[in-house]
């Protein structure tokens, strides 16, 4: 489908005409070539053989001379007059007087623009003067010949020319023709059928990239698609406790009257549900930014150790009431976005708080994993995480089976954040869980890439 007001065009037959017209003038080129060379082979061919003729004819006036004088010179070119046909000869002595000349019939009658030479003769020895020999030679013949050859030649490459582009427009529709397979191709693809890729028998090595091209940006397409549907449906089935426990309240106030105690506790209850969708709502909107390709601001972090432990001190009540300790080991320093880090390292310590067994420490480890990355992970003990799901607990709204008892407090969503957060710094998020050890964190660079800033807060 041609977008409307875009001027378009055929490549089949501009390629067509392009080719068609240079194949064209290379023959015209070629053809002048060669109707020149012939022309100067002709032209030189004309004079050696007037030259001859005139070598011989002198021969015979100059023997004439010697034998009986001018009377004998000119019957004896009269004689050997028919052995030099299509030529025409006239003498003038050095008065200017004709002393002989062909007869004005054929075969000395010549056509126009014949080929001409001229010669002196000294004949003073035998006290004659001198006398200029003025020969002709009739070229009609081949120069009808070369005119006819420069038509052939005129003629053959304009055929030529037809001919190669006729031929080329049946190659190239024929060559072109998996292009149209591709176009057909992805006619087929459709909201429904996402699954389907480009793919030839044979692909040309110029088609090659665009295919890989475009099935991967079909493969990032359809991922996008997989994830924006799970993530609704995820998003509905997050919203509707909340919401129906929303309702069930409103519901319950309004079946009879109530007291302004009665009312305000209700209040209360739906002001911590709607605290939460808000909570769940601010959350996705910062995981849509990331997704959008978000950096962190980079700014200098003299200690890691130190920051780390401002956060455990926020959560030191909650650790407390749960009879957990926290601990934190290790220090560095980086280039990264604090209230980021702060926020990562909060979701870290409350999802170990959350599994930690009771009067367990929860320990923040901090360490270089090379020179130029730093890993920070929070342990606990615990029941562990399954194989199956320790690679999906970055995923969003994941919750593992043993966390579903407080799925009216989390939404899950702290540890997509984390590892957003981790990417957002040029990093990634890290995971391990054995023998009722689980590892949580991240690693990043020390010094962060550039890249568009994007707020934490």
């Amino acid at each position: 489908m041609n977008t409307p007001g875009m001027p378009t065009y055929s490549i089949r037959k501009r390629l067509a005409l392009r080719i068609s017209v240079q194949a064209t003038v290379v023959m015209v080129l070629m053809a002048l070539l060669v109707y020149l060379f012939v022309q100067l082979v002709m032209d030189r061919r004309h004079a050696v053989e007037l030259d001859k003729k005139a070598d011989v004819t002198l021969g015979v006036f100059r023997d004439g001379l010697r034998q009986g004088g001018l009377a004998k010179a000119q019957a004896d070119l009269r004689e050997s007059a028919l052995r030099r046909p299509q030529t025409n000869l006239v003498i003038h002595d050095e008065r200017g007087t004709v002393v002989f000349r062909d007869p004005d019939e054929a075969p000395f009658v010549m056509a126009p623009k014949p080929r001409s030479t001229r010669i002196e003769v000294d004949a003073s020895d035998q006290g004659l003067g001198r006398f200029q020999f003025d020969m002709q030679a009739d070229t009609a013949k081949d120069r009808a010949l070369l005119r006819a050859l420069g038509l052939v030649l005129l003629v053959v490459p304009v055929l030529g020319g037809l001919l190669v582009g006729l031929s080329t427009t049946w190659r190239i529709r024929q060559d072109l023709q998996p292009l149209a397979e591709l176009a057909a191709q992805t006619q087929g693809i459709t909201a429904k059928r996402l699954d389907q890729r480009l793919q030839l028998p044979e692909v040309a090595v110029e088609l090659l990239p665009w295919i890989t091209q475009f099935n991967g940006l079909m493969d990032r397409l359809q991922a996008a698609i997989n994830q924006l549907e799970a993530f609704n449906a995820d998003v509905a089935h997050e919203l509707r406790t909340p919401l129906a426990s929303l309702m069930g309240h409103t519901e319950v106030a309004l079946s009879r009257e109530r007291s302004a105690g009665e009312l305000r506790e209700v209040m209360a209850t739906s002001l911590e549900e709607l605290q939460q969708i808000a909570a769940m709502v601010q959350d996705m909107l910062f995981l849509s930014r990331t997704d959008r390709g978000a950096r962190a601001r980079a700014a200098d972090v003299p200690s890691l150790h130190a920051l780390t432990a401002k956060v455990v001190e926020f959560h030191q009540y909650s650790l407390e009431e749960a009879r957990l300790q926290a601990q934190v080991q290790g220090d560095a320093r980086i280039s990264a976005d604090e209230p980021l880090l702060q926020r990562a390292i909060s979701n870290l310590i409350e999802n170990a708080a959350q599994h930690a067994e009771q009067g367990s420490a929860i320990e923040v480890l901090i360490g270089q994993e090379t020179p130029e990355r730093v890993t920070l992970l929070v342990q606990n003990r615990g029941a562990g995480i399954g194989p199956a799901d320790l690679p999906r607990i970055f995923d969003r709204f994941f919750r593992a089976d043993s966390s579903r008892s407080d799925s009216g407090q989390r939404h899950g969503l702290g540890l997509a954040i984390v590892a957003a957060i981790a990417r957002m710094h040029g990093g990634e998020p890290l995971a391990q869980s054995q023998g009722g050890v689980t590892r949580v964190g991240f690693s990043i660079p020390m010094v962060q890439p550039h890249g568009p800033p994007q707020s934490g807060a």
